[in-house]
């Protein structure tokens, strides 16, 4: 199967129970995407792109910067993550 993002081949990597039935899951190995089969594409515009390679993100929780709760993310093809659009490395 071909991750519905970059369109590139992507490996499968569990199962998920949805509607009452297994689906397959699967990531891409190419940008990180994480779908399961006939999961419609989730929009690229509201995560900024990953600051040291400029590849998609995903959100990966939460944490604190001076005080206040902000969003973390991590870029699907180097790992790298940051925090907020402020771009701050955590790692």
């Amino acid at each position: 199967m071909n991750c519905p993002r970059c369109n590139k081949p992507a490996v499968k990597s569990g199962k998920l129970i949805r509607g009452g039935g297994e689906v397959q899951k699967y990531l891409c190995q190419t940008c990180g995407y994480q779908f399961w089969e006939g999961q419609e594409l989730r929009s690229l515009g509201s995560n900024p792109p990953c600051p040291k390679c400029q590849a998609s993100t995903q959100k990966y929780g939460t944490g604190f910067k001076a005080g206040e709760k902000v969003r973390k993310y991590r870029c699907g093809s180097c790992g790298h993550v940051f925090l907020d659009r402020s771009l701050e490395e955590v790692e």
